[in-house]
């Protein structure tokens, strides 16, 4: 015997050894090929040179059809193309949703070919990982713990021969314990952190206050993981609770899958480590002029403030959150300009909380929405949420006016009709706003906000908004202007204060290098 058919069979051994985990008894779900998905693969087969599996991946994932990616994992694995042959893999067990499958006669015959051609595979070249990969991929959908069997001792090879996709094998373990609810789940992902953490290629997901990042060392990675770091792992769990909440109570947005949170330190923060959520932030869409989305975004904002259970919360001090922002070094406006605006700022608070309806603070800025198309139709469109980090309660106007003026991106006459929007969408949820009241409320939110968002973007982790801070500002200028145009008489009955108010922020944008 060689040396290594002997290393290969100390790893079979050493598998054979390990306590194998246990699996939630699970619903059978039969699944099979249709007629129009024979015809579909038939023609896409005898297609000649076509890149035949990337055709089957697109239609599987359009028409949700796990059994096509399956046979698409298997032409990528078997042409060595491990990201695209883990995604489809990783995307049939999210379809098949810890269901055990059923397969049609037809399909086990399949199955039972493509085992024997593995086998042979082996036979000729043991330590080939794709050989093992795909035994674990055809068995995960109906047998999960001979799928557990070979995807454990694909491990153990790549790891004994020091395979250059080891880290992949991995993490596709990882995901197969997750989407199988496997006993084992938490320890795989932590063996599969400590590999993941060498040599890692990061890059960083916007400019959020939290340290948001995906691993950018191959497609399968990039497009699989979001690594989200932070200093309290109290506040971590706590925003895992709110999706897992969020996703239970509203059922039209998708919120990002929880893979694993780290119980230890790494660079003094936690990880929470979610599932990718594909698709581009409502903030890119508006950008590129595309407000098509909108409409879904504040009907589902209007369920989130509705339906998010808020006996347990506080409200937010409007008066703290002021002093913070005004004097916070990061901002640096000159005191007596912070001055001003505190003595000042008594209206605004009045206007935002007189007659408010308290919701849980969503931070419902266009960076916090997902757009992606996951079905078959455009109108299927999917909202995705993400940055669940609010822990108070927060006047409604407040996330309509992080939603509406992060950016320059609509007319007042929009605005009016988002505001008009959402109010209907919260008297259906049998919450009911003060109809007379709410545009002053409205630009009183926009002034705080903005305030806000100039002394967060101030921050020497903000670069890429740090040039907004003008606009921003002059945002909250224009919300006053607006108040005196629309909300006569309350702004008349402060008109000193907002007079001083207005000139303050004046002085302030004026200060702000463009």
């Amino acid at each position: 015997m060689g040396d290594l058919e002997q290393r290969v069979d100390e790893c079979i051994k050493r598998v054979k050894e390990r306590k194998q985990p246990t699996f939630p008894t699970a619903e059978k779900v039969k699944i099979g090929y249709t007629f129009k998905d024979w015809l579909y693969n038939g023609l896409i087969d005898n297609a000649g040179t076509i890149n035949t599996r990337h055709y089957h991946a697109r239609y599987g994932r359009k028409n949700h059809r796990p059994t096509c990616l399956i046979d698409a994992a298997n032409g990528y694995l078997l042409n060595n193309e491990y990201d695209d042959g883990l995604l489809c893999l990783r995307d049939a067990m999210d379809m098949l949703g810890g269901k055990r499958v059923k397969f049609s006669l037809a399909m086990r015959f399949g199955r039972w070919v493509d085992d024997r051609g593995l086998a042979i595979g082996r036979f000729f070249n043991r330590s080939k990982l794709e050989n093992y990969v795909l035994m674990a991929g055809l068995y995960a959908p109906d047998q999960p713990e001979t799928s557990w069997y070979w995807s454990t001792l694909a491990k153990e090879i790549a790891t004994e021969f020091d395979d250059p996709h080891k880290k992949e094998i991995y993490l596709f373990d990882a995901l197969l314990a997750t989407a199988q609810k496997r006993s084992d789940s938490q320890e795989t992902w932590k063996e599969t952190l400590a590999e993941l953490r060498q040599e890692p290629v990061w890059e960083r997901l916007g400019e959020s206050r939290s340290l948001v990042r995906i691993l950018k060392n191959n497609k399968f990675f990039a497009k699989t993981l979001v690594f989200k770091e932070r200093y309290s792992l109290t506040a971590i769990l706590r925003e895992v609770e709110a999706c897992k909440t969020l996703g239970e109570i509203v059922n039209e947005i998708d919120v990002p899958q929880l893979l694993h949170v780290t119980d230890v330190l790494e660079d003094n923060r936690y990880a929470h480590i979610m599932r990718y959520m594909d698709g581009e932030t409502l903030y890119e869409k508006l950008k590129q002029e595309d407000k098509s989305a909108v409409p879904k975004v504040i009907s589902a904002l209007a369920k989130i403030h509705a339906r998010f259970p808020i006996h347990q919360l506080s409200k937010i001090s409007l008066e703290k959150r002021l002093n913070a922002k005004l004097y916070s070094t990061d901002f640096g406006i000159p005191q007596e300009l912070a001055k001003i605006v505190e003595e000042n700022y008594a209206p605004v608070i009045r206007g935002v909380t007189e007659d408010a309806v308290w919701v849980w603070n969503k931070d419902a800025h266009p960076e916090n929405w997902i757009i992606g198309k996951k079905l078959k139709k455009k109108s299927d469109e999917r909202i995705g949420v993400v940055d669940c980090e609010g822990t108070e309660l927060v006047p409604a106007t407040f996330d309509l006016a992080n939603l509406l003026e992060y950016g320059d991106f609509f007319t007042q006459g929009e605005k009016k009709q988002y505001i008009s929007q959402y109010e209907q969408e919260m008297e259906k949820e049998g919450k009911k706003l003060n109809h007379e009241t709410i545009m002053c409320s409205y630009y009183n939110a926009v002034v705080h906000r903005m305030i806000s968002l100039a002394d967060a973007w101030s921050s020497p982790h903000r670069e890429g908004m740090r040039p907004y801070r003008k606009q921003v500002l002059g945002r909250a200028v224009a919300a006053i202007d607006e108040l005196a145009k629309e909300e006569i008489s309350y702004h008349k009955q402060y008109q000193q204060q907002y007079s001083r108010l207005r000139g303050a922020l004046v002085q302030i944008q004026d200060l702000i290098p463009t």
